[in-house]
């Protein structure tokens, strides 16, 4: 599929070597239809001071396909990649530290930094925070669909192999087929499978 989007020009080729710094910069300059980034690029695409398309953007939800649909609760999915919050085993300051975590955490914190994504649902349900952010609505619906990176201890490695082997596939180093055959070999080895 990701090949067939490349090879029929609905994809980009910069996609191959674009970072997300570069993405964000060729969709808020108008050279891109889309992008995947939310929070942070909601903004810059509003921002007179760095954008091209101010007022001509809308965030909007990533479509499943009517398989996926049909089979599950939700008409959109995403990926996790929460930011999180962790104390050292070997802090001095546990109890401190504890206290710290849960103030940032907390509704009235997350209320006051709608700039990010509030965890609570009380949050993001709230008249204060729909006056403030306009589209809380279509971003809490897109929260709700997440789904977690797999569990498992090798993650960076297995990520990295994946990375690989599906760059290949686009770059036209190697078949699809072939690519994804190599990666779950490697993968399989990398988890002792």
């Amino acid at each position: 599929f990701m090949v067939m989007l490349l090879d029929k020009g609905l994809a980009s080729p910069k996609s191959l070597t674009n970072d997300e710094p570069a993405a964000k910069d060729d969709f808020i300059a108008g050279n891109a239809a889309f992008t995947s980034n939310w929070t942070f690029q909601y903004g810059l695409m509003n921002d007179p001071s760095v954008s091209k398309v101010v007022g001509d953007g809308k965030m909007g939800l990533l479509p499943v396909s009517k398989d996926v649909l049909g089979k599950y609760p939700y008409e959109t999915a995403s990926v996790s990649g929460f930011q999180g919050a962790a104390i050292l085993a070997n802090s001095k300051n546990k109890e401190a530290a504890w206290k710290y975590v849960r103030f940032i955490t907390s509704p009235i914190v997350q209320r006051a930094y709608l700039t990010e994504m509030p965890v609570w649902t009380s949050v993001q349900t709230s008249a204060y925070a729909k006056t403030m952010d306009p589209v809380m609505d279509v971003k809490a619906k897109q929260i709700a669909s997440v789904h977690h990176r797999p569990k498992v201890p090798p993650y960076p490695e297995v990520s990295s192999i994946l990375q690989r082997y599906i760059h290949s596939a686009l770059t036209g180093k190697m078949e699809p087929k072939a690519a994804l055959d190599k990666a779950k070999t490697e993968i399989e080895a990398v988890m002792g499978l």
